[in-house]
């Protein structure tokens, strides 16, 4: 009959307790898709709601201003007492009066008004453009600071059998000292960095965990990205019209513009007067029944809409300001990043094809060739140090590319997806 021991249950505990952990672990951690994360974060971004909740001021402003009543009815009442040698009577009266817009100023207002609407909408659309385009470079850091953090992991991992295999070499005297301290020296360095590299993962996914409103002990993990574009050829022009008809901040701002310029038309239409109606009933010494009505005009002789004119004219020449910093903005941004994306693309590619294969090759012949003695502890640490600094080197050339990528789309205010439309000289 087996015996089983106290260590033998403890180790048993010890490995129960430990998949629990990791299952717990696994079930903290919420994994998304690129575009998963970018839904994810427009849902919960301040930004956008903050664009979302200003869309209430235009939309009360029209409701008050599609009307050519000017300001609210004036209901009156009244009385007074009437006073004889023979009667005493009360005398009363109700009345109802309304200011009416006749020159057509409530029309105007109110497609000011509707142009404010459709521009605080448009916000709401770049707000989520600005969010996308964080979200993705967000995403893109914790991707390579994932595969960094991997690269490092395996690099000092490498380190640590070498030094292992040193200490092999130096107790049989193959080696000396020297080089057995090189070895000692690379495996501490390696897994240093493999620490800052592990810290720096974390800290993306913290950076990424706020835009995507998870909060601790929950974490994120970064689903693969998808495929770069091909490299092609940029049509520049082409993509600085495109970015001028697609952008929403740029029509945001020449709704801005259109709507003070109504603003200024429906303040110059003040010097048409207004017509002011009343109608009153009432009774006099106690027997005499009173209805009737007055028709008035509101004449503008000293408020003409001066000052109104004067602060949308003031409006006015804003919004021409900001869309024109707007404009030269999104043609900045084209063209900056058209020119980024082309070499950040062919730069990737050149690399991945004549400089990496090699350097992969060498990672898998270093340890072969030092086992057989081929070469020594200082020509594997260099080579190792080399082929590792190519992957490096790669990760930071495909971050390159896709920040390129992602902003030349957000430039042109498409998802990056679409920017395959739009790329290249038009045949």
């Amino acid at each position: 009959m087996p015996v089983h021991s106290g260590r033998g249950k403890s180790q048993g505990m010890v490995a129960l307790l430990l998949g629990a952990a990791l299952l717990a672990q696994a079930q903290d951690t919420l994994t998304y898709t690129l575009e998963e994360a970018v839904q994810r974060a427009a849902q919960v971004s301040p930004l956008v709601l903050a664009a979302e909740g200003a869309v209430a001021a235009p939309t009360g402003e029209r409701s008050v201003v599609r009307s050519p009543f000017q300001g609210n009815p004036v209901v009156q009442y009244a009385g007074a007492q009437r006073t004889s040698e023979t009667l005493d009577t009360w005398d009363w009266e109700w009345s109802l009066r309304q200011e009416i817009e006749i020159g057509g100023q409530w029309s105007v207002r109110s497609s000011a008004a509707e142009n404010r609407i459709r521009a605080a909408t448009e916000r709401v659309s770049d707000a989520v453009r600005i969010t996308g385009l964080d979200t993705r470079l967000r995403f893109l850091n914790l991707r390579m600071a994932t595969r960094t953090a991997v690269l490092a992991d395996s690099a000092a991992a490498f380190a640590e059998r070498l030094a292992a295999m040193a200490r092999e070499q130096l107790d049989a005297g193959a080696i000396g000292v020297l080089e057995y301290n090189a070895a000692v020296v690379e495996s501490a360095r390696t897994q240093s960095q493999a620490d800052r590299a592990s810290a720096a993962r974390d800290a993306a996914a913290a950076r990424l965990m706020v835009v995507l409103g998870v909060e601790p002990p929950l974490t994120v993990e970064a689903q693969p990205l998808p495929s770069l574009p091909e490299e092609t050829e940029i049509d520049r022009v082409r993509l600085v019209a495109v970015a001028e008809a697609l952008r929403p901040d740029l029509r945001a701002d020449s709704l801005a513009v259109e709507a003070a310029s109504r603003d200024i038309t429906a303040a110059k239409r003040r010097a048409i007067p207004n017509l002011e109606l009343a109608g009153f009933t009432g009774r006099e010494e106690g027997t005499d029944d009173l209805l009737g009505f007055s028709v008035g005009l509101k004449l503008p002789l000293v408020n003409r809409g001066q000052a109104a004119s004067g602060m949308a004219e003031a409006s006015r020449a804003a919004a021409e300001a900001r869309r024109m910093e707007t404009r030269r903005a999104i043609e900045s941004q084209v063209l900056g990043n058209a020119s980024l994306l082309e070499r950040s693309l062919a730069a990737e590619q050149r690399f991945a094809i004549e400089g990496l294969a090699a350097a992969r090759e060498n990672a898998s012949l270093i340890g072969t060739a030092f086992e057989e003695g081929a070469v020594g502890i200082a020509e594997v640490i260099f080579l190792r140090a080399a082929t590792v600094a190519a992957e490096v080197e790669y990760i930071e050339a495909r971050r390159s590319a896709y920040e390129a990528w992602f902003e030349l789309s957000a430039a042109l205010g498409v998802v990056p997806e679409r920017l395959a439309e739009f790329v290249g000289a038009e045949q």
